[in-house]
């Protein structure tokens, strides 16, 4: 129960400032997200530099462009956040 407590905590505080230097737990929250395989792992690209961001699916194969997806985001911390919490479900 504790460690799931301190899981939470960890995810609220990512959640919170998704930007900002990261304790050693909340790392390994992020590594282990990062670690899994592409296939179908969400992911955002840059539509217009510092003002604009598409969200996208990884195909999982290498020279296989990501599906882009019809949602935008034109705050880079609120798509951050939107992805960590797509990728946590």
């Amino acid at each position: 129960m504790e460690n799931y407590l301190k899981k939470e905590a960890n995810v609220k505080k990512f959640l919170k400032e998704p930007f900002s230097k990261h304790n050693l737990e909340t790392l390994k929250i992020l590594n282990n997200l990062r670690s899994v395989n592409t296939k179908n792992k969400y992911c955002l690209i840059c539509v217009k530099p510092f003002k604009l961001w598409q969200l996208a699916k990884m195909s999982g194969e290498r020279g296989i462009p990501p599906k882009k997806i019809n949602k935008f985001f034109k705050n880079l911390e609120d798509a951050e956040r939107y992805v960590f919490k797509l990728r946590t479900k």
